[in-house]
């Protein structure tokens, strides 16, 4: 499972989502200068209701990701 950091808003009747993204770690650096902004499972409360913690978690380390040829 892969949690990403994102809002949304209502706007013209319907919803509207935006994934946020930041610059990429090396597990992906090669690849893009961005990537998600993963969120680890115990993060998840925070990042809905905790405005503070949101903050460090955009900021922060971010997950090294793993890469699979397909």
């Amino acid at each position: 499972m892969l949690y990403m950091a994102g809002l949304w808003k209502e706007f013209a009747g319907e919803r509207r989502y935006v994934i946020l993204t930041t610059a990429a770690n090396t597990s992906v650096s090669d690849i893009h200068d961005r990537m998600p902004v993963v969120l680890l499972p115990d993060q998840l409360d925070a990042w809905v209701r905790d405005k503070d913690k949101v903050l460090n978690i955009l900021t922060g380390d971010h997950p090294m990701l793993e890469k699979t040829a397909v």
